[in-house]
């Protein structure tokens, strides 16, 4: 015989289950850096509560994020150099499914450092 307590616990595990698996993911997402500075690349949605980490963008390069957590329709990158500079870019789901999922370093990013009289690595 099976408990009223054992059925409850099933059915709260198949809930978390399930919502588990509707967490969607996009396969790569490309950053594409053509400034002379490297960046920590993180990601959020609207909220920016949350940030998942992107990886490390090489200067003038691009860097491929393999299986992202889909942010849902607004997505907010945030391009970060050594702790001396922040960019936030908010870019829509719709724009990035045009741009194949490539988004672009803002050139902001670059114009700020070397307005702080930071230089680029050599």
């Amino acid at each position: 015989m099976i408990r009223a307590t054992t059925i409850a616990s099933l059915t709260i595990l198949a809930l978390l289950a399930s919502s588990c698996s509707q967490v969607s993911f996009v396969d790569a997402v490309t950053i594409v850096n053509r400034t002379d500075y490297p960046a920590n690349v993180d990601v959020s949605d609207a909220s920016r509560k949350e940030w998942l980490g992107l990886g490390f963008a090489r200067a003038d390069a691009e860097t491929v994020a393999q299986d992202v957590i889909d942010q849902g329709e607004v997505w907010v990158f945030s391009f970060e150099y050594a702790g001396r500079h922040e960019e936030q870019l908010k870019v829509s789901k719709s724009e990035l499914v045009k741009a194949d999922w490539k988004v672009d370093v803002p050139q902001a990013f670059e114009h700020s450092l070397r307005e702080l009289n930071i230089e680029p690595p050599p």
